[in-house]
């Protein structure tokens, strides 16, 4: 269920508002505006007044991405509040207006020529035979509007139906005036069934490209002739040149929408595969683009409408029986072809990078191994990723610099929100490779921008954290979807495109040794304490993406490996954490929040949620890179390929069911409110973490920091009032998103450590015995002592294990290598099923797709020296995770 716009009086007609309903400030008094949301069925567990954010169960809040079974799940339930309908005629007024031309539309003379080529379009029919048709006609009323700009730059009025004749003079026209620059000649090819890749799914119907060189050569890309002459549209699906979509289904029952009537999405099976569809188009586009907005053209038999997509929701104009009203749709192109980038939706502060930057980016060679693979990864890609230009401010706002970006190295695949994107940067003019963000942040006086929150924590001296250099908001670009949702009682957000430019820092999850992990996440531990103490500003979004690793020289020049905490756009300051929620829903990163904070999703988020946090980081590496009683005994040495990695991880029922069961199963209710951590709090109370580590393979100091984390939550949950946090939760939920494992979460605290297999092979260097006791143990806390309250207890049990680690390196005893190959890659409840591999090659997993630089490691210094080419890495790699 979705509103709608009224076709007389152009406004929205608001649906039954539950009761009671909460006023809303007039506009001018608030810098919130309306979220587009089907009103709530409020439960009876709510307090009155909501101390903290409800938690949102998004697909970024589990990093899921479109190959993830999941996924549709996630933003079917993400979307399904955030679509709005309007009027043809005030959508086309509305977004769709062409500056600077004097005939914007097609003349009556062009229309009548179309209209029957248009109207002989197959419907309801075989679905890819409407393709070719559909590509001629729209491919006319693109050449048509870029005849009529070639001319207009010439001063020659062409409004000529005659292809021949206006080529002629369009030839003419270019010698002496050639069009604007940002006027380009669009094509629309059939992608539908040629992929990207060989590893991608995503392939919508009808593509529109600018008719560039560069684009020609991604979606053209070993395009076989024999399939030109079978289909002379098709094309290959190239997400970073589209500059629209078209999706096409064969009957208005597979669509997407309801075209008549007031309800707009069809709620059936069939419309929500449909939804799910258009949705991951839309976010693929903006993810592998920079843009601000999307249209897509959808058509369904004889009706067709137009969407248009921001980090904010979508708004669907009132259909059209194209088959009777074929100049409504020919016009709409033909305006899209005639309107300058900014009106499509391009982020116009990217420019694409010209070949005589990308020599000398060639030329610029980073001295560490890690630095050089990011930089590779960026200049390697450039046909399906390509190279632009972008300008943030300095620190201080004084001076500017630019930066170049390819390959995102990680996305937010939400169709909403902060749609978070990273990109390794070569910042040129002072010769390193730095990190930008780049990202949609939510608009309100009441909440600081990241780089201000870097600039205040840099001002406290807090130390292990990220380091800002320069960023800010890109001109005025901001969402507009929310204003057209002012029936709605809860008020959202606008968003604002920003960027953040960060010294490089290396993923925690490549890191190599137990040792390592503790050094980093103790660090960034650290780091959380002082913004906390010095600062009074508290994370809120603890994850393993948000722990990374810096090396830096001390004073005496030496190298130091460092751990630091990012990402700290959703933090609030103390003085914040009891006031009224700022935003209808936030999304964190789900596998990492507390047991409390997904049992009672109301309740006020306070510090030991983030503490807790750090615990469950140290668990999910211990699964993810470490041998434990569930770990799959052929993985071993010789080192899996990565498609044998894949089959045997999807075979590991145990481990998937126990890390579903413990990260990811969520319970969503009405309101758009998620809850989950049954298992996590089943595991706090007992104080065990539901596996045992194999202390024949994995350091005896990771294995006991483990047992004294969860002695530890032992203990603050038996001070935990729950009778006092029921007025948090929920009484009444709607089922699981999915049927939850047929396993008693009781029954997994009483793991027994199963005799491993002895594999003969097995690298020497992974197998330790305790070499120095832990002699040092945690100060036993009295039972009811909330010790998650303050930094002092879970800082004293790092520190216990610091001091063992700092014992073996002053005896020379270097850190002992005992992680294993991903054993996350594949299991059936992060991937839903197995993934297709190809045979003869090895597929690569998600996030080798979206460009992770290959482990190293070494050093992470970012600086980019002058001079000669470095000697090459001759160190052993580690499988990318």
């Amino acid at each position: 269920m979705s509103t709608q716009v009224d076709a007389a009086s152009d406004e929205p007609l608001p649906l039954p508002p539950p009761s009671p309903s909460p006023s809303i400030a007039p506009e001018a008094d608030r810098d919130v505006e309306a979220r587009p949301t089907t009103p709530p069925t409020t439960e009876a567990a709510t307090p009155a007044t909501v101390k903290r954010t409800p938690t949102v169960n998004k697909a970024s809040s589990h990093k899921l991405g479109p190959k993830n079974t999941l996924y549709e799940e996630k933003i079917l339930a993400e979307m399904g509040a955030c679509y709005v309908r309007m009027p043809y005629t005030r959508f086309m007024k509305t977004f769709v207006q062409v500056s600077g031309v004097a005939e914007p539309d097609l003349s009556a003379e062009q229309l009548q020529s179309m209209s029957e080529k248009f109207k002989s379009v197959p419907a309801a029919g075989v679905e890819w035979l409407m393709y070719a048709p559909l590509c001629a006609s729209l491919d006319e009323a693109a050449a048509l509007a870029y005849n009529q700009v070639v001319a207009a730059a010439a001063g020659v009025v062409n409004r000529t139906t005659d292809q021949t004749t206006a080529n002629a003079t369009n030839e003419a026209a270019s010698e002496a005036c050639p069009p604007k620059s940002d006027r380009k000649h669009y094509i629309f090819k059939d992608t539908s069934d040629t992929p990207e890749s060989s590893g991608d799914d995503l392939k919508i119907d009808i593509s529109m490209y600018p008719d560039t060189l560069s684009a020609r050569e991604a979606y053209m890309h070993d395009v076989a002739p024999e399939k030109l002459q079978q289909r002379p549209y098709a094309a290959r699906g190239a997400w970073a040149w589209m500059t629209m979509g078209v999706e096409v289904k064969r009957t208005e029952n597979a669509a997407a929408f309801y075209f008549e009537g007031e309800d707009l999405l069809r709620d059936s099976d069939v419309g929500k595969v449909a939804q799910a569809q258009l949705a991951k188009y839309a976010t693929q586009i903006m993810v592998r683009q920079h843009r601000t907005f999307v249209f897509i053209l959808y058509f369904a038999d004889k009706k067709a409408c137009i969407t248009r997509w921001d980090r904010n929701g979508c708004i669907v104009s009132s259909s059209v029986n194209y088959k009777k009203e074929p100049e409504k749709i020919l016009n709409f192109v033909y305006r899209l072809a005639l309107m300058e980038d900014c009106g499509l939706g391009y982020d116009t502060s990217a420019v694409l990078a010209t070949e005589a930057e990308l020599e000398a980016l060639r030329k610029i060679r980073p001295k560490n191994p890690y630095a050089r693979d990011c930089a590779d990864e960026v200049l390697d890609n450039r046909v399906f990723y390509p190279l632009y230009k972008v300008t943030c401010d300095d620190l201080g706002g004084h001076s500017q610099s630019k930066y170049f970006i390819g390959k995102h190295s990680v996305a937010s695949y939400s169709p909403t929100g902060r749609a978070t994107k990273g990109y390794v940067t070569f910042d040129a003019q002072r010769t390193r490779l730095c990190f930008l963000k780049d990202y949609w942040r939510p608009k309100s006086s009441k909440i600081l921008p990241e780089l201000k929150i870097y600039e205040e924590l840099a001002a406290h001296n807090v130390h292990y954290v990220a380091k800002a250099i320069g960023g800010g908001d890109v001109g005025d670009q901001c969402t507009v979807t929310q204003r057209y949702f002012k029936w709605l009682a809860e008020v959202p957000l606008k968003r604002c495109h920003s960027r953040l430019v960060l010294n490089l820092a290396r993923p925690l999850e490549k890191y190599t040794s137990s040792s390592e992990l503790v050094v980093l996440v103790f660090d960034a531990l650290r780091g959380h304490e002082e913004a906390w103490t010095k600062a009074g500003i508290l994370h809120r979004d603890i994850s393993v993406d948000n722990i990374m690793r810096v090396v830096h020289q001390d004073d005496e020049e030496d190298l130091v490996m460092e751990g630091i905490l990012n990402d700290w756009d959703l933090c609030k300051r103390k003085s914040e954490l009891e006031q009224e929620a700022r935003q209808h829903g936030r999304s964190g990163t789900w596998a990492f929040m507390s047991a409390l904070a997904l049992q009672y999703p109301l309740k006020p988020y306070d510090l030991a949620d983030d503490l807790e946090a750090f615990i469950h980081v140290i668990s999910y590496c211990c699964l993810r890179f470490h041998r434990h009683n569930m770990t799959n005994h052929e993985i071993g040495v010789p080192e899996l390929t990565r498609k044998d990695l894949i089959i045997q991880n999807g075979e590991n029922s145990w481990l998937s069911n126990f890390v579903w069961m413990h990260f990811d199963i969520s319970n969503e209710h009405k309101g758009g409110i998620s809850s989950g951590g049954e298992a996590k709090l089943t595991s706090n109370i007992f104080g065990l973490p539901g596996f045992t580590l194999d202390p024949d393979y994995v350091s005896p100091v990771l294995i006991d920091l483990l047992g004294n984390l969860y002695e530890l939550l032992k203990t603050h949950y038996s001070g935990i009032n729950f009778q006092e946090l029921t007025r948090y939760g929920i009484q009444k939920t709607l089922p699981h998103t999915r049927p939850a494992p047929a396993l008693d979460a009781k029954a997994q605290m009483e793991v027994v450590q199963p005799k491993l297999p002895i594999i003969p092979g097995l690298q020497a260097k992974a197998k330790v015995t305790r070499q120095v006791p832990l002699v040092v143990t945690p100060k036993p806390k009295p039972r009811g002592s909330q010790v998650l309250s303050t930094h002092e207890g879970i800082v004293e049990v790092f520190q216990n294990a610091l001091d063992v680690i700092a014992e073996d390196l002053y005896e020379g005893k270097p850190f002992q290598l005992d992680t294993t190959q991903d054993q996350f890659v594949g299991i059936r409840e992060l991937a839903g099923i197995p993934p297709k591999l190809e045979s003869g090659s090895k597929r690569k997993s998600e996030s080798e797709h979206i460009g992770r630089p290959k482990r190293s490691r070494f050093n992470d210094l970012g600086e980019l020296p002058e001079g000669t080419e470095e000697e090459k890495d001759d160190a052993e790699e580690v499988p990318d995770a």
